[in-house]
């Protein structure tokens, strides 16, 4: 997939600087950035996380680092479009997919910094998901928060030895979900 590129002013917006003082860090180097066709400048998202984190700048909005997008898996719409929507509310790049084949290539297409994961649905349930994504060098910073309605302490200790970062029963409070996030992402 071709990495995502914004403006300058995009990135400036995003750093919460102007666009002269981000266009000194380009021309010193301190931040790479490449030249349209039509001698427009774009800065790769990923290279504007590092540089941001490298920087420890203050942002407007830290969700709108790359690793802020979310990759909600569950076999139910109304859970789905539920999380979604109050995620896309706080500010979250928001994905969705119905089961676990569709998780795997809406992953490896958008690398989410988080993935959302049921354990029991139809197909490849969320362990193998889980154990796939852990093991693909090109997700290497992906978190995995399971979220089910199983909860059990066996699905619980199975789910981190799979690779889970994070594992909560669903009907959690949105404030413990949120915090839950919050936490893998960006701490």
């Amino acid at each position: 997939m071709k990495e995502e590129m914004i403006s300058l002013g995009k990135a400036a917006d995003i750093c919460a600087i102007t666009r002269g003082t981000l266009w000194s860090y380009v021309k010193s180097g301190e931040l790479k950035a490449s030249r349209t066709p039509g001698g427009h400048y774009r800065v790769n998202q990923k290279d504007l996380d590092e540089f941001i984190l490298q920087k420890g700048m203050k942002l407007k909005n830290k969700r709108q680092l790359s690793t802020s997008k979310i990759l909600i898996v569950d076999d139910e719409a109304p859970v789905r479009r539920t999380l979604k929507q109050r995620l896309v509310r706080e500010g979250f790049a928001v994905e969705t997919a119905p089961d676990g084949f569709k998780a795997g290539l809406k992953a490896r297409d958008i690398k989410p910094g988080l993935i959302i994961l049921d354990l029991m649905m139809n197909g490849i349930d969320g362990f193998e998901v889980c154990k796939t994504i852990k093991n693909n060098s090109a997700l290497k910073g992906t978190k995995i928060l399971i979220m089910t309605g199983f909860d059990t302490p066996e699905n619980r200790e199975r789910a981190m030895r799979e690779g889970a970062d994070a594992y909560l029963p669903k009907g959690s409070s949105f404030k413990n979900i949120l915090k839950c996030i919050n936490d893998l992402i960006f701490t």
